[in-house]
């Protein structure tokens, strides 16, 4: 896609009649008022010939100052002047510095082409003195550019294609058309001409006067003194095209960028025109992050992402959406997409201090405390703290704590530890069943909970200092002692060398277990044959459920299993051969059917089902084939 249309700046002729300006001033031949007036003059003048109407604006002196202050930047080498000079002056000033000839050359041909103001006496009758410009008989050209651009305006409403021969054949046609002669200058100042008439977009021409009716001309101009006069004194061009985006749907303005050229074309020596921004004075630099942060603090209440982009609807959407959520010390979150401003809570040291006690207190004994247990201190302890922050969630408190306590703790999540152990959800667990002899699965599920996480996700990780001895048991893993021999010896009664795998769910029957310090539950043999076993192996295709037992066990020296490929997985395999074994239909719905029925998987889903069913028919395929 082509760059949007932009304004046509000063061209070469006008560049180097604007260099001979300031040269003159530099030497101390004309004052530099003197020089700028002189210089407005004449380029206007060439408008005015040539009936084009041109508006006060239009190369006005205070234009002609601040383009002889780029220019004065680019003489100077950067010593003086404002910086950013276009890349026009910055090569015609080269060529000034560097190749006087050349630069006199074209200094000559801007002085025909652009000829002063002059005035004539006029006798009439009545003696009177009339003043008046230059016919444009008296001018070299034999054409116009006023009918140049009405030729644009009738024959290429669509838009000028500047780089194509083919246009400009046409417009010599149409210029003969509408004059009755032919356009005899090169293509070159035909191009130049025609673009002195007009604004560009995706290298097309459009004469500006024709891109947008009147009314919402003077609407966008309306709304952008509003914005300056009562707001920042900046706008940015995402929240202008937003804006008038109904408005703007029939015109060739597409974008912000398009926009913003077609204003700074009309008001460019009005307003300042930045990259992604226009402002009323120079100075003016916007700030969207402090104006989010003042917004949301001056609510004085939680208030969500949505409801501070309509707020600040005169900022681009897509930063305040990233301040809105880069700042979480200053705008505290309160849960999806809600924050609030931190001088919103109130906690006095007194009560800081008491909540450090009750986190001192759980570190010291447990190395963290987490959301729940912290929660019921406070209520207990703090009251007012709570009481005083009635408008902030306990998620929002906790935030807010974790600001005003910042580098006395790591807050990670809805886990509080030790500054610098930063523990994880899983770190948290492990330290709880390491310090604790027995605990239940209502208290660790309690604790996942509290932890921000899911506890079927760490039931395995328990198991490096418990045992799970039934299903609302865990006890300390040194409190449990296994004969390991005699156990496989049982388990090998019902997994067998003919039948090398079974659901452990089938299991139900523990006469043959030798006697422990525990009954003999599905859930202690979970336990042992995920950690002691020496001959069998628990697999399963997701983690452990703290509620239903499933997976299958799986004597460690299966042929099958040492024949798997690194790429497949050995319980995916294992179903395979159950649904061959079990002759069911190998079909999705039958499949997950006897799955989950009979325990090798806890619902009736399961993402690798497909590939389970295509191994099972390529085994079932061999299996026929060897009977042949």
């Amino acid at each position: 896609m082509g760059s949007p249309f932009i304004r046509i700046g000063w061209n070469k002729y006008e560049t180097a009649l604007l260099i001979d300006a300031y040269e003159r001033v530099a030497s101390g031949e004309e004052s530099r008022k003197d020089a700028i007036k002189r210089l407005s003059d004449r380029l206007r003048n060439r408008m005015l010939l040539n009936g084009i109407e041109v508006s006060d604006k239009y190369r006005n002196e205070n234009g002609i100052a601040m383009q002889m202050s780029a220019i004065e930047y680019c003489m100077t080498h950067g010593e003086k002047g404002f910086e950013n000079p276009s890349k026009m002056f910055v090569d015609i000033a080269y060529l000034a510095m560097e190749d006087r000839v050349s630069f006199k050359s074209l200094l000559e041909e801007a002085l025909k082409l652009y000829p002063e103001p002059v005035t004539h006496v006029v006798y009439e009758p009545q003696q009177k003195l009339i003043f008046d410009f230059v016919r444009e008989a008296e001018i070299s050209d034999d054409y116009t550019l006023g009918q140049i651009k009405e030729i644009l305006s009738q024959r290429f409403a669509k838009g000028f294609r500047i780089e194509s021969s083919i246009e400009l054949k046409r417009f010599r046609h149409f210029y003969l058309d509408y004059t009755g002669r032919e356009y005899q200058k090169s293509d070159d100042c035909l191009t130049n001409d025609i673009n002195a008439c007009g604004i560009i977009s995706d290298s097309k021409l459009f004469v500006p006067e024709r891109i947008l009716s009147n009314d919402v001309k003077r609407d966008i101009v309306s709304f952008i003194e509003e914005t300056f006069n009562t707001r920042r004194g900046y706008l940015y061009y995402k929240t202008l095209f937003h804006h008038f985006e109904n408005e703007l749907l029939d015109s060739i303005i597409v974008n912000e960028g398009m926009l913003r050229s077609y204003v700074s074309f009309y008001y460019g020596d009005r307003w300042f025109f930045f990259k992604d921004y226009m402002t009323c004075s120079r100075n003016v630099e916007p700030d969207i992050d402090a104006e989010v942060l003042e917004f949301v603090k001056s609510q004085g209440c939680v208030v969500t992402e949505d409801e501070t982009v309509e707020a600040l609807e005169y900022l681009p959407a897509d930063d305040v959406h990233r301040c809105f959520n880069s700042h979480p010390v200053e705008l505290v979150s309160s849960g999806r997409n809600q924050r609030f401003h931190i001088d919103l809570f109130i906690a006095t040291n007194d009560e800081l201090d008491a909540v450090s006690r009750i986190i001192d207190r759980s570190i010291e004994q447990y190395e963290f405390i987490g959301h729940n247990e912290l929660f019921d201190d406070i209520r207990k302890e703090v009251p007012s703290l709570i009481k005083n922050n009635g408008a902030l969630s306990d998620y929002g408190i906790r935030k807010a704590l974790s600001c005003k306590l910042e580098g006395r703790y790591s807050f990670n999540n809805a886990i509080v530890s030790k500054y610098g152990n930063n523990l994880s959800a899983k770190d948290a667990l492990l330290s709880f069943a390491k310090l604790h002899e027995t605990y239940t699965l209502a208290e660790v599920d309690a604790l996942a909970e509290s932890l921000g996480t899911v506890l079927n996700y760490h039931l395995e990780t328990l198991l490096e200092y418990s045992v799970r001895i039934n299903h609302d048991m865990f006890i300390r893993k040194s409190k449990v002692h296994y004969d390991v021999d005699a156990i496989d010896y049982a388990i090998g009664l019902w997994c067998t060398e003919s039948q090398p795998f079974i659901p452990l769910k089938s299991i139900s029957d523990f006469v043959t277990f030798p006697e422990g310090e525990f009954p003999w539950t599905q859930r202690l043999l979970e336990s042992f044959l995920l950690t002691s076993s020496n001959r069998f192996k628990l697999l399963r295709g997701d983690c452990l459920n703290k509620n239903n037992v499933c997976g299958v066990v799986v004597r460690s020296n299966m042929k099958e299993l040492s024949d798997i490929n690194s790429s497949q997985k050995p319980f995916d395999t294992i179903l395979s051969f159950a649904l061959i074994r079990e002759h069911i239909p190998l079909v999705k719905e039958k499949a997950l059917d006897f799955l989950a029925r009979d325990g090798y998987i806890v619902q009736r889903r399961y993402s690798q089902i497909e590939q389970v069913l295509a191994k099972a028919r390529a085994i079932d395929e061999s299996n026929k084939n060897k009977l042949k």
